[in-house]
């Protein structure tokens, strides 16, 4: 009886190839076995783990598909690689594949499509390596601008490579954006918050009409045509508004203005404006305006007044005066 190529024994492969931060099973996996010229790549992953669903064919990296690996695969791909385990779970993701079968230890993979989770490596990168080998990684879990070349890699809602080298203020924000992604406790809180201060000022690149959103139309046609001529071609919206993005979600993220913004009163809340207006350089009439207009802004002020007045008023209030007791200003403050 004629074993199958995951039943035989796993060797580490002659040449050791090195994974990329977030690049995608599949991809290692063929790179790895292109870098050992194997005739047929698909081999070596028939030879990780027992195809559970699909059989593997060579196109599979570029029609969008991942592989999925059990306990057993992951163990042989880390000794055909010829890298621990452990150090190569630091680079690639590695999606488990869980299946209800009691399958003795047996090394099973799955191939599953992953084409909206995945995006092309820097090509700048990818040219320095020998063939060229076409690189996926995960959108979630490698840099979205390439530290060596300055270029931005793409997301789903703004797919593409530009380069950013005339616009560092927004190499600036996005390492601003991980440094605020670091310091919270909870990232995904702190994500909502960017993604929050995003929809504000996509909002506001549909207002441009509006006096005091001219200064920021300005910015973004300067970063535009800053963008198009270094690249050849028009950058996506979202693209030019990471710095205002960065600003917002810092100043959302602030336990000081999170307290106040429910406690202050419909004026009291013009402070809060002019702070917003102070750190992106805006004139003063946007505390005006906000509070007039329907503005994104005033929109997710309002929001937030509604979601957390009870929580804030009644776990914060402002210092008590001098010369007055307790119960004073707790009947002035109610």
């Amino acid at each position: 009886m004629t074993l199958g190529l995951w039943q035989q024994p796993a060797t580490a492969l002659p040449f050791w190839v090195r994974p990329v931060g977030g690049e995608t099973t599949m991809s290692y996996v063929l790179r790895l076995a292109t870098a050992n010229e194997l005739v047929r790549p698909t081999t070596l992953l028939r030879s990780i783990g027992q195809p559970s669903n699909v059989q593997p064919h060579q196109f599979m990296l570029r029609d969008g598909f991942e592989v999925k690996l059990n306990a057993p695969a992951q163990q042989r791909l880390a000794v055909f690689a010829g890298i621990p385990l452990q150090r190569l779970a630091r680079c690639l993701p590695l999606p488990a594949f869980i299946d209800g079968a009691d399958d003795h230890g047996t090394p099973r993979l799955a191939i599953v499509g992953a084409g909206s989770q995945t995006r092309s490596h820097c090509t700048l990168c990818v040219a320095r390596l020998p063939g060229t080998p076409p690189i996926k990684v995960y959108h979630g879990h490698a840099p979205v601008i390439c530290p060596r070349h300055h270029r931005w890699l793409g997301i789903p809602t703004a797919p593409g490579q530009f380069d950013l080298s005339d616009t560092p203020e927004i190499i600036t924000a996005n390492r601003r954006r991980d440094g605020l992604l670091r310091s919270q406790h909870d990232q995904q809180w702190t994500d909502t918050q960017f993604r929050a201060a995003e929809w504000v000022t996509i909002g506001w690149s549909g207002m441009v009409h509006l006096l005091w959103h001219r200064q920021l139309a300005e910015r973004w046609k300067q970063r535009r045509a800053s963008i198009a001529t270094a690249t050849g071609r028009t950058p996506p919206e979202r693209l030019v508004l990471p710095p205002e993005t960065a600003v917002l979600a810092e100043i959302f993220c602030d336990p000081q203005w999170r307290r106040q913004i429910p406690a202050a009163s419909y004026y009291g809340q013009s402070a809060f404006y002019l702070h917003v207006a102070h750190r992106l350089g805006l004139p003063s009439g946007l505390a005006t305006g906000v509070q007039v207009s329907a503005d994104p802004l005033g929109y997710w002020v309002d929001r937030h007044e509604v979601h957390h007045r009870g929580t804030y008023r009644a776990a914060w209030r402002p210092a008590i005066p001098a010369g007055r007791t307790l119960d004073e200003f707790l009947r002035a403050a109610t």
